[in-house]
């Protein structure tokens, strides 16, 4: 069974091992990922990191952001990332750690949490389907700015 939690400044170590663990190198910055930047990082109310835990080792984590309304007095929650080892998916940690964040939203009475995915992510499909998410719709498209257009 896994333990989950939402993880606090003074948890900046365990955040620190479970992104150098579990999100593959190529989507880190090795220099950015160190114990004080977890700390700050986890620092501000807004940031949400929620981690599986098996036997005190790392096995997932979920990455969230609470966004405020401009046009209401409540946030949305964007689940950004769900990572699970291998050894541990289909094993119901990233159906525990999602339902650990909806039950913080709720507790923060925000209005919504949504994701976005690729289609051909089948797997992610599943989780949020088996979490309770429904498609939004259908026309839905996503732009990326990179840092290069900036100027």
């Amino acid at each position: 069974m896994f333990a989950v939690r939402r993880l606090k400044p003074e948890d900046a170590q365990l955040a620190e091992r479970a992104i150098n663990v579990l999100k593959p190198a190529r989507e880190r910055d090795y220099k950015d990922v160190t114990a004080d930047r977890m700390r700050d990082f986890l620092a501000e109310e807004k940031n949400v990191l929620i981690v599986a835990l098996k036997e005190r080792s790392p096995v997932g984590f979920v990455l969230a952001y609470l966004l405020d309304r401009v046009d209401r007095n409540q946030t949305m929650v964007l689940l950004y990332e769900v990572m699970v080892s291998d050894r541990h998916r289909g094993h119901g940690c990233g159906r525990k750690m999602i339902n650990e964040l909806k039950r913080i939203g709720g507790e923060l009475n925000a209005m919504e949490v949504w994701v976005l995915t690729d289609k051909s992510n089948s797997a992610a499909i599943g989780l949020f389907e088996s979490t309770g998410a429904r498609r939004a719709g259908d026309d839905d498209l996503m732009f990326v700015y990179e840092a290069d257009s900036f100027s």
